[in-house]
């Protein structure tokens, strides 16, 4: 089975069958040494999953925060600010993206 990443790029599960539980790496790897972070809400359906098929669950506002690497991770926040607050509580020196 495939699935899209966060690009819209094919890529295989590993699963026979159903989707994926989330994806990404931990805030821990995501490094602010190539410069500015990006930063954007990730949208989810009423049913807890994103456009690639990928299940997320309900709850706070999804966000995706990447790096000039590609290191991607995700968390939930109650707006763009908090998910700020929680990056830089984590990422030393994180700058965003606006």
């Amino acid at each position: 089975m495939t699935t899209l990443n966060h690009h819209g790029e094919p890529v295989a599960t590993g699963l026979s069958r159903g989707a994926p539980f989330g994806a990404g790496a931990a805030l821990r790897d995501i490094d602010p040494a190539g410069g500015r972070l990006g930063l954007c809400r990730w949208r989810v359906n009423r049913g807890g999953y994103d456009a690639s098929g990928s299940y997320w669950g309900l709850g706070l506002p999804l966000y995706c925060v990447s790096d000039a690497a590609g290191n991607i991770a995700f968390l939930r926040a109650r707006d763009r600010e908090d998910a700020k607050a929680i990056v830089r509580e984590n990422v030393a020196d994180a700058r965003f993206l606006r």
